[in-house]
């Protein structure tokens, strides 16, 4: 096993930072039928697989050795056995293919019940920064590793974890992103620029604390400030917008109003420059501001 996985730039047997890499180790016996008594003592089915694993004295390599690395690769608290008896019967064993699992032995489907109950136990995998493995990582580390035995080369764990955390990462400001563009979509141009700015800030903090919480091995908040970026750019282009649309809404304001439009006229007609025509011109204004 270790020569077929790197960890920590390392491939070899005394590598115990590969505990931490691998999966739980559990030992399923069907149709046993031992007794697990030693030395006049009943054992566990745990016990058993202790006892089982120890070296034997004149056994040689070929024996002890896969014992020894189950032993150094899989710690004791990662280690489990289930015992499973015959199902049933004779007349069991016949239709085994078509019997429901409550027509089985009651001691077959007790150590069936432990042992889902103990699989459905485990907490999900973690990576090395402790979060949780989803299906879309698990799958890319399986498909590191595959490609990598079937070219015959020795998978690492570090780089696959790089590889995971870039795609994940990629996942994350992804869905980052369509949450801060969904907060923004909730607005209506034209606003007031203190109102605009007050939405974006909510926006862009909300989307960037989902980012903070999911996002893995961020350490120079590369992908962080990406995003971050994107945001302003977008914010820039709303602003521009925004000062357009408001342009255009105070335009379309202005010529609906007959004061307006009165105002326009005697502006073209050059009829404020005369004498007292400034008193004029503020009256104007004045009715114009009021009707708007």
């Amino acid at each position: 096993m270790s020569k077929n996985i790197r960890f920590g730039g390392r491939c070899d047997e005394s590598n115990r930072l590969l505990q931490s890499v691998l999966p739980g180790f559990v030992l399923t016996l069907r149709d046993f039928s031992l007794r697990l008594v030693k030395e006049g003592t009943k054992l566990t089915e745990d016990e058993y697989l202790e006892k089982c694993l120890e070296d034997r004295i004149g056994r040689g390599v070929y024996f002890n050795k896969p014992r020894e690395s189950i032993r150094k690769f899989f710690p004791v608290f990662k280690r489990r056995c289930f015992a499973f008896p015959v199902p049933g019967d004779g007349d069991v064993m016949d239709k085994l293919d078509s019997l429901t699992f409550d027509e089985l032995s009651p001691k077959f489907k007790n150590v069936a019940e432990l042992f889902v109950s103990y699989i459905y136990s485990q907490k999900p995998k973690q990576l090395q920064i402790s979060k949780p493995v989803n299906g879309s990582m698990f799958a890319t580390l399986t498909r590191k590793y595959v490609d990598a035995l079937a070219k015959g080369a020795v998978p690492d764990v570090d780089d696959a974890f790089e590889m995971v955390a870039k795609i994940e990462n990629g996942r994350v400001k992804g869905k980052c992103m369509d949450l801060f563009h969904s907060k923004m979509r909730e607005i209506q141009l034209p606003l007031s620029s203190p109102l605009l700015d007050e939405h974006f800030n909510k926006a862009k903090l909300s989307a960037l604390e989902y980012m903070r919480r999911n996002a893995i091995n961020d350490v120079a908040n590369v992908v962080e400030r990406d995003a971050q970026m994107e945001m302003d750019l977008f914010w820039h282009q709303l602003q521009q917008k925004n000062d357009a649309d408001k342009e255009t809404y105070c335009s379309d304001v202005l010529s609906s109003l007959k004061t307006f439009n009165n105002f326009q006229t005697t502006l073209q007609n050059r009829e404020y420059e005369v004498i007292g025509g400034h008193t004029k011109f503020k009256q104007d204004i004045g009715m114009v501001l009021k009707d708007a």
